[in-house]
């Protein structure tokens, strides 16, 4: 019986240190988790006034939402899937750094971007200035020619493939090449969903080919230097304007009766 006893009370202790630990912890994370909190005044609303659906909805998302109406960002864009790099630049990049500027000059920051249906999805390619077209169209010329030789050559591997494995790598690995250079002389690799541009609002410059380094991944923070604040983006879109609303609507009405079923988390990393 006394055994029983001193395992029970040893038992309650291990109980209420775990709590202490975990209490502790809450404490210590508080500050923190508050900090991570997003505030509807740190949330920017962007609109295109071309769409009468986008406007409609971006008022109704920040009334519901409770989004002060002073950040709601009105843009003014062809409605079209695409626009072209200068368009971006002028008519999104510029006015949009100019309102975020604005209210953090007045003391709100602006932690979160949300585009709105009718707002474009893509910035479409750029050609680099310091490459001619003719260049351009020989090394797209040539990569064609050496995709029929890869395309040759792997049939004849098929039949000898000690006699034309080894030649296969090495097309292939040019063929890769090529395409690389390609890419670049077209300035396909700096086609960009407009979404992913908008991280990058208030940094000064950045090279537009290829991938960013994301500050804000965990391998990757403090690694970046002098860098500029990064801003989440979000975007609420769908084939018809109906089918956003009801995305608004049943978001705002889930949070208040809660959400049951199936998750699943990636914990790659």
């Amino acid at each position: 019986m006394i055994m029983e006893c001193m395992t029970v009370l040893k038992q309650m202790r291990q109980a209420y240190a775990i709590i202490l630990i975990l209490l502790f912890c809450f404490i210590a994370l508080a500050p923190a988790l508050s900090e991570a909190m997003l505030r509807p005044e740190e949330v920017l609303v962007v609109v295109n006034t071309e769409a009468p659906d986008s406007v409609r909805l971006g008022k109704l998302y920040i009334e519901l939402r409770r989004v002060p109406a002073s950040n709601i960002a009105e843009i003014k864009v062809p409605v079209q899937d695409d626009i072209a790099r200068k368009q971006y630049d002028e008519m999104i990049a510029t006015p949009l750094k100019k309102i975020v500027k604005g209210l953090q000059g007045k003391g709100t920051k602006i932690r979160c971007i949300v585009t709105m249906y009718g707002v474009p999805l893509r910035v479409s390619s750029e050609r680099p200035a310091d490459i001619k077209r003719k260049e351009a169209e020989k090394v797209k010329d040539l990569l064609e020619r050496k995709k029929g030789e890869l395309s040759t050559m792997k049939e004849l591997s098929k039949t000898e493939p000690e006699k034309y494995s080894g030649k296969v790598e090495d097309l292939d690995s040019e063929v890769n090449r090529l395409t690389f250079d390609r890419d670049h002389m077209f300035g396909f690799d700096t086609i960009a969903a407009l979404d992913a541009e908008l991280p990058l609002l208030l940094s000064p410059s950045y090279q537009l080919a290829g991938w960013q380094p994301n500050p804000e991944f965990i391998y990757m923070r403090g690694q970046i230097k002098d860098r500029a604040q990064t801003i989440m983006v979000s975007r609420l879109d769908a084939p018809s304007p109906g089918l956003v609303e009801k995305i608004i609507r049943t978001s705002i009405e889930v949070e208040k009766t809660g959400l049951s079923g199936t998750f699943y988390l990636d914990a790659r990393g």
